[in-house]
């Protein structure tokens, strides 16, 4: 793999399921396979270096709270580019662009996006924002720093600690008033929390889905989060394909060892139209807006949009 070479178990797998060695072939390997592994293990769960029973750990009904993938780097490990989380900074201005030009056409058409000190425009500028699954705080950072009023949510509170110590170092965000919160809860209880409940433009939840054991439930908690007949909802999660298999199960735990075997769950992984479905049967009035694939580009190192929906993949919901 690290040459580019095929392995001759890799090329029968694939034949097997029908793939012949099509991802292998197109333009993913030739060295770029196993950063795309790499990129895809690490955007899909963080190991952590305590055992469960050492971990303060909130309860939850949707999630099951002994899989590895909820916990949290330690501290800044979740903040080192260079780090084990390096591959979610890559994916960052992706989802940034992506949220951003979603909720466009819905939010703030008569307003021009307004910009702060530094000349960096704020287009989500006086929305309430609340990502669930928020692990150290990438995404709630980054739509802070755009202007929304935002809040982030985890299971783990060692993950929300190392939140915290991040947001509490921003000078910009702290000058303007606009730190993000951080809340140690599940999304069911967050959801039947007065405070919370309905009370948000936007609510977002990436690389959530394929850990939710109670898929209705868990998405019917988030929708309770948003506004009702005008809040927007994004996921991201991973197809249940072939080629999700081949990366997700096969290359990331069984041939480049990168993270433990069982880690990922084939059968829990989502397909668009599965995903669609779930949402628009959990939460009343929600349709989706757009839904986009996610790749690692090999040859500029970059994620990127893109209609190829068989491994990662992001989608935006409104309620009408």
């Amino acid at each position: 793999l690290r040459h580019g070479v095929v392995p001759s178990t890799c090329r029968s797998f694939m034949g097997s399921m029908g793939m012949g060695t099509r991802i292998f072939d197109n333009g993913i390997c030739s060295g770029g396979l196993l950063s795309w592994i790499r990129s895809f293990s690490r955007t899909t769960s963080s190991s952590s270096s305590l055992p469960l029973e050492s971990q303060s750990v909130a309860s939850s009904a949707s999630v099951d709270v002994s899989n590895a993938s909820i916990f949290a780097e330690p501290g800044d490990a979740w903040w080192d580019p260079a780090g084990a989380m390096g591959p979610l900074h890559a994916m960052g201005p992706l989802r940034n662009t992506f949220i951003v030009s979603s909720l466009s056409g819905f939010i703030r058409d008569a307003q021009t996006p307004v910009e702060n000190e530094n000349g960096r425009m704020r287009p989500l500028l006086g929305l309430s924002h609340v990502d669930v699954g928020c692990g150290g705080g990438l995404l709630v950072e980054a739509m802070a720093r755009l202007g929304a009023k935002s809040v982030g949510v985890d299971l783990a509170q060692r993950t929300v600690d190392a939140a915290k110590a991040h947001a509490s170092r921003d000078a910009e965000l702290a000058s303007r008033g606009n730190l993000p919160e951080y809340v140690v809860s599940s999304v069911e209880a967050l959801s039947a929390d007065a405070a919370h409940a309905g009370q948000y433009d936007v609510v977002t939840s990436l690389e959530v889905v394929e850990h939710v054991t109670d898929r209705h439930g868990f998405l019917k908690s988030l929708g309770a989060l948003a506004k009702p007949k005008q809040g927007h909802i994004v996921l991201s999660t991973i197809n249940r394909t072939p080629r999700s298999y081949a990366i997700a199960i096969v290359g990331a735990e069984h041939v480049a060892r990168i993270v433990p075997v069982g880690t990922h769950s084939w059968d829990q992984f989502v397909t668009p139209d599965e995903l669609t479905e779930a949402v628009c049967d959990a939460i009343p009035g929600a349709r989706l807006a757009s839904l986009k694939g996610m790749w690692l580009n090999p040859l500029r190192g970059m994620w990127e949009i893109t209609s190829d929906t068989a491994v990662n993949y992001i989608a935006h919901f409104t309620l009408q």
